[in-house]
C-alpha cells in the first residue's frame, strides 16, 4: 500500500518541498506496528525484499515532524499557510478508513489540512479510471500492488511508464520510459 500525491495537478506538483515534507510527516512504523500490528514493514523503495533490484541497506524514510515542518517552510508554506486544503481519496474499508485518519492526523502536525473523500469501491475505481494519465481524481490517494509475477518490471511499468494501465498518479518520465 502507498499514497500517491498527485504530480499533474494541485499543490505536489512542481513542489518537491512540499511532498519530501509530506513523507517525512507520516509515521510508518506507527502504522505497520499499531494499525497493522507488525503484519507489514515499512517500504523502502517501490521493489519488495526478495525482488531484483531490492536494496536491503535503504532505510526506509524517518518520521520526523521537524524534518518535515522545515522542508514545508522551504517549500514556501510554512505550517501550511498559503496552501489550499488537500483532497485525500478513499474507499469506505474500514481498515483503509482507520489508515486514512492516521495519516491526515500526521500531516495536521505540520499544519495541513486535509479533507477526505470516501466512496464505495466501485466509485473509487471509477474516479481511478476517469482521472487515468491526466487528471488524478484527489491531490492523494491510496493504492495497493501486488505483483503478478516475481519480475522487478511488473513493479515498475504498470506504475510509472508514461500511459501505463496502473499509472493512477499521471507520472510521465521520458528518462525513465526510455531505462524501462
Amino acid at each position: 500500500m502507498f499514497v500517491v500525491m498527485n504530480p499533474v495537478t494541485g499543490p505536489f506538483a512542481g513542489n518537491a518541498g512540499l511532498r519530501r515534507a509530506v513523507m517525512r510527516a507520516i509515521d510508518r512504523d506507527y502504522i505497520v506496528d499499531v494499525l497493522q500490528e507488525h503484519k507489514d514493514k515499512p517500504a523502502t523503495g517501490v521493489l519488495p525484499p526478495g525482488m531484483s533490484g531490492f536494496d536491503a541497506a535503504r532505510p526506509p524514510i524517518a518520521y520526523h515532524l521537524e524534518e518535515a515542518a522545515r522542508l514545508l517552510a522551504e517549500a514556501g508554506l510554512p505550517g501550511g499557510k498559503g496552501l489550499p486544503e488537500l483532497t485525500y481519496l478513499t474507499t469506505e474499508t474500514e481498515g483503509f478508513r482507520v489508515l486514512t485518519d492516521r495519516i491526515l492526523l500526521d500531516l495536521g502536525r505540520i499544519g495541513l489540512k486535509v479533507r477526505i473523500i470516501s466512496m464505495d469501491f466501485a466509485a473509487y475505481q471509477a474516479a481511478l479510471d476517469a482521472g487515468r494519465h491526466t487528471s488524478p481524481p484527489a491531490d492523494l490517494f491510496r493504492l495497493n500492488w501486488f505483483a503478478d509475477y516475481p519480475d522487478t518490471d511488473n513493479f515498475l511499468s504498470p506504475l510509472f511508464q508514461t500511459g501505463a494501465n496502473f499509472n493512477y498518479g499521471g507520472y510521465s518520465s521520458p528518462a525513465l520510459d526510455a531505462l524501462l
